[in-house]
């Protein structure tokens, strides 16, 4: 579920890489949208957003760590701010929240390759 009250704020506001799991509500300053596909189509959001099963390994114990089949892994987005922050601080944050790296692709152009949500997916 998604809510800006206001139709200024959703303005401001943007929508993306995103896995939506279960019935999907979006309020989006008036609107209200109960798929994706409408979401995106009246708003221009939602690019690289996806509906699914997030496939975490044990939601029911608190372990929303992923799994490999999960449609979450690797289909988050790079933010700019990784290489800002680096470049400023000489600090590398492209970790998640345990501290695991966020693995650069392999085609050699240094693209982070990030997984939706708190966790890394790590390869066996």
């Amino acid at each position: 579920m998604i809510h800006v009250e206001h139709s200024v704020t959703a303005g401001a506001v943007e929508v993306y890489n995103n896995l939506f799991d279960g019935q999907l509500g979006i309020y989006w300053g008036g609107p209200n949208y109960t798929t994706l596909s409408s979401f995106q189509a009246a708003t221009g959001q939602g690019v690289g957003c996806l509906v699914g099963d997030a496939r975490f390994r044990d939601a029911a114990q608190a372990d929303f760590h992923l799994l490999g089949d999960s449609p979450a892994v690797d289909s988050g987005a790079a933010a700019g701010v990784y290489n800002t922050f680096l470049s400023l601080y000489g600090i590398d944050i492209r970790v998640d929240i345990e501290g695991t790296p966020i693995p650069l692709d392999g085609n050699g152009n240094g693209t982070a390759v990030i997984d939706i949500g708190s966790f890394e997916y790590r390869r066996p």
